[in-house]
């Protein structure tokens, strides 16, 4: 029997106000945003580099936390996309920066952030200096360091010292004697089946820690599965990062109604149900053959963050979970090597309507690059 695995697409995103003399929520989506208006800023009023096009450099992590992370890969990718219209790749102007997991200042005094400084260069000559962005939604922390951590309630604050512990002390549980789950959160977790070939027969791979981390034994040239489990009380979705890419929207042939790139939330998984994700999506259009791509390990330079013109850590794979219902249902909770293309499969897909919780109730990494 075809089994039909179920991506979402948001009717609504529910989340809770901030409390009077909270720190003001700042987040990735949001940080970004506003650092494109900064350069695109200086590209049309600042004379030292009014009227010039931009070629995208590194964004390279300070650190080990950060640079045992993905962030660098997503902020390069999406800076590349709301800069379009500014960039070239010949150009001698070019976009970089650094990104640190340090003290917060102004209205992050107190707390752990991340923060990025970003300079445009001619030449290898700074020009400019962007103000420094910081980013300080947990959620948002949690995935780009590739922590493992369970749903953390209360105030920004109190989630915040939360991350600071999953930094300072990692740590995991295992579920099912082979997939990764937050510490104390069983509820939600994942694991990895490799296999010798795209089409082969996948087995469990026992995650060991390494300082804390979960680390796989997944080499160069194997393929693997994404193993997702949901054994809380209500369904979830979940959304599945790997090397920084997002796997429903990265390769993608898909386009929304505003004819741009179909961006999906990620997969639903009903409460009490396991399911396995083979590769990238590539279309949901029954219609269409091959259409999700394999997770396969390739040498570094040759997978798919390479392809998409990013480089940064590699080998971190995060899922995280939220809270979602149908549309005339109820949130029950108050609060709010490098991996590459391999070869095309055919996972059978279809698109569900739901109402999806903010708040992330676990965030969920393994590591498939041992360090050295």
């Amino acid at each position: 029997m075809n089994r039909v695995f179920i991506l979402v697409y948001a009717i609504g995103m529910f989340s809770m106000g901030v409390a009077d003399g909270a720190p003001k929520k700042m987040s990735l989506n949001g940080r970004i945003n506003d650092l494109a208006d900064l350069v695109t800023q200086n590209l049309t009023e600042n004379p030292l580099v009014k009227g010039q096009k931009l070629a995208l450099g590194q964004f390279d992590g300070e650190g080990s936390s950060a640079r045992n992370s993905n962030f660098g890969v997503e902020l390069q990718r999406r800076l590349g996309e709301l800069l379009a219209n500014f960039r070239d790749d010949n150009s001698d102007y070019t976009l970089a920066g650094n990104y640190v997991y340090a003290e917060g200042a102004g209205d992050n005094l107190g707390l752990k952030i991340v923060r990025l400084v970003v300079t445009i260069k001619q030449l290898g000559k700074v020009l400019v200096t962007i103000p420094d962005i910081e980013v300080n939604e947990t959620d948002d922390i949690d995935r780009v360091l590739g922590l493992n951590k369970a749903k953390p309630e209360g105030e920004l604050k109190d989630r915040n010292e939360s991350t600071q512990r999953a930094v300072e002390k990692p740590e995991f549980d295992l579920v099912g004697g082979h997939r990764v789950a937050a510490k104390g959160a069983p509820e939600f977790s994942m694991g990895i089946l490799k296999k010798s070939s795209f089409n082969g027969k996948a087995t469990p791979v026992v995650p060991e820690s390494v300082k804390g981390l979960a680390f796989t034994n997944v080499g160069v040239g194997e393929y693997y599965d994404i193993e997702i489990a949901n054994n809380d009380k209500a369904d979830a979705i979940a959304s599945i990062t790997v090397d920084g890419l997002d796997v429903t929207t990265s390769f993608t042939s898909d386009l929304g109604p505003d004819g741009k790139k179909a961006r999906y939330p990620g997969f639903l998984v009903l409460k009490g149900t396991t399911v396995v994700i083979k590769g990238w999506l590539h279309t949901v259009d029954q219609s269409k053959r091959d259409n999700v791509f394999s997770f396969v390990v390739n040498k570094l330079g040759q997978g798919a963050a390479t392809q998409l013109n990013t480089r940064g850590a590699v080998g971190v794979i995060t899922a995280q979970f939220r809270e979602s219902c149908r549309p005339n249902g109820s949130l029950s909770r108050s609060f709010g090597g490098e991996t590459g293309k391999g070869a095309p499969l055919d996972q059978q897909f279809k698109l569900e309507p739901v109402k999806i919780g903010d708040r992330v109730l676990s965030t969920v990494s393994i590591r498939y690059n041992r360090p050295q």
